[in-house]
């Protein structure tokens, strides 16, 4: 089942908390951080991009 992969990432629209938890693991992680803005559970593969984008390293391959 997906849920008891390591597929999950919590992150804030700032940063990556953590990264490649099971479900449980990253409901636990947000728990414990309730007082960072905007915290919400992810997938690790949206993280990894998310970190890219922050990191100026866009993938988006569609153009603007």
């Amino acid at each position: 089942m997906e849920l008891d992969q390591p597929l999950w990432a919590v992150a804030t629209p700032e940063r990556i908390v953590a990264t490649e938890l099971t479900y449980n693991q990253a409901v636990a992680t947000t728990n414990a951080n309730l007082n960072l803005p905007g915290i919400c559970i992810i997938t690790a593969e949206a993280a990894k991009r998310q970190e890219e984008n922050m990191n100026g390293h866009n993938t988006d391959t569609g153009q603007r």
